[in-house]
């Protein structure tokens, strides 16, 4: 109802009658989880028009790595990837009779492999660009942005090497247990310590990344194993992922 009343006040506004132009209104992505080499979807509503200048979409996906240890977009003019184009279509509104609903509805490609330029590949900033027919008007993206993440179970840490009392920057991801956890185990197999991670997944965190930073306290100078897993008394990395890192003095 409220949705009606804020469209009928835009139609009085209007010296056609109709609003002039169509932004995006709904955006959905399926799966926000994505695996390299996989497909994803999209669906678009745009909102109501008489106007069926939008003809094209296409979706533009940038990737977000892992860079000197903080998540960064790539340079879109030199990484972006474009899908090929298909049709917006045009179905009639029922909120507001006699107008159209513009929609856009794809399945695009992921990208294989999970690095990006030699650097860790965390996921793609995606958008959807409608256009004519012939791709030469740009009517934008509005409201049609979302983050996709890469589904790899990784531990990544921007160093692998660093002193007793120091601590080290770990990314995990692929981890989608509601209370994971990142051990430090010696090279004897006892822990030394045990680090609770923030759990569950949300629509920017779709494949359960997190971030901690690990301390070092109490390690003495050697080869340690940090593993993350779903269990607070297990050290097993059979269903999580485990890295080396070496102590020093």
């Amino acid at each position: 109802m409220l949705r009606s009343r804020a469209l009928l006040a835009l139609l009085v506004g209007s010296p056609l009658g109709v609003p002039a132009a169509a932004t995006a209104t709904q955006t959905t992505y399926e799966p926000r989880c994505v695996a390299p080499g996989g497909t994803a979807s999209v669906a678009v509503d745009y909102t109501e028009t008489a106007l069926q200048s939008r003809q094209r979409g296409y979706v533009v996906l940038v990737p977000q790595v892992l860079k000197d240890g903080s998540p960064s977009l790539l340079p879109e003019a030199q990484h972006a990837i474009r899908r090929e184009p298909g049709p917006i279509t045009y179905a009639p509104s029922t909120a507001l009779p006699g107008t159209l609903v513009p929609q856009f509805r794809q399945a695009f490609a992921i990208p294989p492999g999970s690095t990006v330029a030699g650097l860790p590949l965390l996921g793609y900033s995606v958008r959807v660009q409608a256009t004519d027919a012939t791709g030469a008007t740009s009517y934008g993206f509005d409201n049609t942005y979302a983050y996709l993440q890469v589904d790899r179970r990784r531990i990544l840490a921007r160093t692998k090497r660093a002193p007793t009392g120091g601590s080290i920057p770990l990314y995990i991801t692929g981890l989608r247990a509601a209370k994971p956890y990142v051990h430090l185990v010696s090279s004897k197999g006892k822990r030394l310590r045990r680090v609770a991670l923030r759990g569950g997944v949300g629509p920017n965190t779709a494949c359960g990344q997190s971030y901690t930073q690990l301390s070092l306290r109490g390690a003495k100078p050697g080869k340690w194993r940090v593993v993350a897993n779903a269990s607070r008394s297990s050290t097993s990395a059979a269903d999580g992922a485990a890295i080396t890192i070496r102590v020093t003095r």
